[in-house]
């Protein structure tokens, strides 16, 4: 017999818009409210917008609170003093950016154990919506229990932090019609299908240029473009450009029942993202029958996908247009191939319905809240209070709601290199956000980054910000073969003393790179670009 529980979730995203994981809401809680839990699904307020608003649904019994989307004192206190009221006995937080900390500090604070959600890959998560790697692993570090919705994305984090990770992918709701992907449509058309949202990471333009190149050859074929975002007027442009009339229709769909009529009348579905977590637009296609195409590169895409049986997955080769080019090609010209991939595809498909899925997350929900709130294990297999719950426990003592801004310190590292560290220590030309952003493979060390530029990200030429080229400055006052010499504590200790100036990344040499330049040819191109410049000598 299963025991009730007070189940409280914080929901990432807009609640008002239509989305996979708003729609994932909805089938959980429904879940959760059948099981006879109690539910409370806690989103951000958003223009006085109330519940018959929302994308998707919720079950009658699914409590909604709405709260203010800021990380303040005085939010904070009063989110939790709304959730200390509703008795809650375990809390699941959905977001996969730098607010599930906040939200975390609130779960603590509260002494309520919870769950954290990571809705994306590894990888999106720490480069577009994380400030550093410590920052991520502390949210993990400090949860009572974590979930991550594809194998791979575990493999991340350190082994004590693996035990407490769940795998669970996400749902999406079984097909009741297919499409027919051997002949036209009642208009006598073969429709290719991209839909989701048009956003960077989608790179939506690769399949409007890729059918492009193609549509005279097929000029019984379409392409549907169905989503909406920050992309499309530009893709639009694009799409005109091309002078095929009526041929690259943008469409959109404001609800899964009416995707899911859409998906039927189609013949392939692409998805050319460069990343994503677990696709469900992607999923849904192939539970319609569709054969898919994806890039091998796309995280979640490339652990659903089986290449050659199911869909495609290509490479990058000799570029991502060509390589799209050739597998369209291969399925607008067989349509057997596109049914038998179809057909492989349903069976994939039915992996991912809600029943099972939901199911395992309600195991995850009720162990949370057995859990010793807040012991992990740590490699010794001793139960110990994590360190990250000690510092977020310590912040929201002094009352600062806003995460620490940290990263691992190398202690041998930081001995070795302490002069050139306190040099730069707080200098505007140091950019912590900019290094992290031009160099995700500091980022995904979570080694400081300072750290990380005087021990050896100058002799990577890493430039410390927009302000200084190290590369640049080093031809031009140091010596050409000496890397050991860090430039920027160089600039800044004798450097400037000397009549050096500083030299921007902007100002590119002709052959920018190539370590081969001479002093003289580095001053003559700065000069030819009107960087002023003094002729000292090397210092």
């Amino acid at each position: 017999m299963s025991i009730h529980k007070s189940i409280c979730i914080f929901a990432a995203g807009d609640l008002f818009n239509i989305g996979g994981l708003q729609r994932s809401y909805a089938l959980l809680t429904g879940h959760l409210v059948n099981s006879g839990h109690r539910v409370i699904l806690v989103g951000w307020e958003k223009d006085g917008k109330v519940r018959h608003d929302l994308s998707y649904s919720l079950d009658d019994r699914v409590e909604l609170l709405l709260v203010q989307q800021s990380r303040t004192k005085k939010n904070f206190y009063s989110i939790a003093s709304k959730i200390k009221n509703e008795s809650v006995d375990v809390i699941l937080i959905v977001n996969s950016g730098f607010p599930s900390l906040f939200l975390s500090m609130i779960a603590l604070y509260l002494g309520i154990p919870y769950v954290v959600s990571l809705r994306g890959s590894f990888e999106y998560c720490l480069r577009y919506l994380w400030p550093s790697r410590f920052a991520l692993d502390l949210l993990f570090d400090a949860a009572d229990a974590a979930h991550v919705l594809m194998p791979s994305y575990k493999e991340f984090f350190k082994e004590a932090v693996k035990t407490k990770i769940a795998v669970i992918p996400s749902q999406i709701e079984s097909a009741s019609s297919f499409a027919n992907t051997s002949i036209a449509d009642s208009a006598g058309r073969y429709n290719i299908i991209y839909s989701g949202r048009f956003s960077f990471e989608k790179r939506v333009h690769f399949l409007i240029e890729s059918f492009g190149s193609i549509a005279a050859i097929f000029p019984q074929w379409d392409l549907w473009l169905v989503g909406n975002g920050p992309l499309k007027e530009d893709l639009m442009v694009q799409a005109g450009a091309l002078g095929l009339g009526g041929r690259i229709l943008f469409k959109e769909a404001k609800n899964t029942a009416e995707m899911y009529s859409i998906y039927p009348k189609a013949h392939i579905k692409v998805l050319p993202s460069e990343q994503e977590g677990c696709p469900m637009a992607l999923r849904e296609a192939m539970a319609h029958g569709l054969p898919v195409i994806a890039y091998q590169e796309c995280s979640g895409a490339n652990e659903i996908i089986h290449n050659g049986f199911d869909g495609f997955l290509i490479t990058a080769n000799p570029n991502h247009v060509t390589a799209l080019t050739e597998s369209l090609t291969k399925l607008m010209e067989s349509s057997d191939l596109r049914y038998n991939l179809g057909l492989e595809a349903i069976k994939t498909a039915a992996r991912y319905t809600p029943d099972p899925i939901n199911k395992k997350w309600e195991e995850l929900l009720l162990s949370a809240c057995e859990s010793n709130n807040g012991s992990v294990k740590n490699i010794d297999g001793e139960n110990a209070i994590s360190e990250s719950r000690k510092l977020l426990l310590r912040l929201i003592s002094n009352d600062d709601f806003r995460p620490p801004y940290q990263f691992d310190i190398n202690e041998v590292l930081m001995d070795k290199f302490a002069f050139n560290y306190a040099v730069s220590y707080g200098s505007s030309l140091f950019d912590v956000k900019f290094y992290l952003e031009k160099y995700f493979d500091v980022k995904i060390s979570g080694m400081d980054p300072l750290l990380h530029y005087v021990s050896v990200g100058h002799s990577l030429n890493y430039n410390p910000s927009p302000m200084f080229d190290t590369l640049k400055y080093r031809l031009l006052y140091l010596s050409n073969t000496d890397d050991s010499v860090d430039p920027l504590s160089h600039f800044i200790s004798i450097g400037r003393f000397c009549g050096a100036v500083l030299i921007p990344i902007s100002s590119d040499l002709e052959r920018d790179g190539n370590s081969s330049f001479s002093a003289d040819e580095v001053l003559k191109n700065l000069q030819r670009q009107d960087v002023d410049v003094f002729n000292v000598t090397r210092l």
